[in-house]
């Protein structure tokens, strides 16, 4: 079991990482490669709580974004109807 990334270089070019990699063991002799899984599961886990967070982050500047808008429009029209 491999997690990658791949991240932009430049406009045409990607780069392909190789993060983290485990092999699933089959046999009892095998045993000690579950930790080389377990760090990857916990890698992946770390990733989608950051990823979690920026989502968060992001919704909430969306929001704020549209309030912000709103707000600044209907003061305009307000400042608008009031001149004339």
């Amino acid at each position: 079991m491999t997690l990658t990334t791949i991240c932009l270089v430049t406009p045409a070019r990607y780069a392909f990482i190789k993060v983290r990699s485990g092999r699933i063991p089959t046999s009892y002799e095998e045993r000690w490669d579950w930790a080389k899984v377990i760090e990857l599961l916990l890698k992946l886990k770390r990733d989608l709580m950051d990823q979690e967070g920026v989502t968060k982050l992001l919704k909430q500047e969306q929001k704020v974004a549209r309030i912000m808008k709103g707000t600044v429009k209907g003061d305009v029209k307000k400042a608008m109807m009031d001149a004339m």
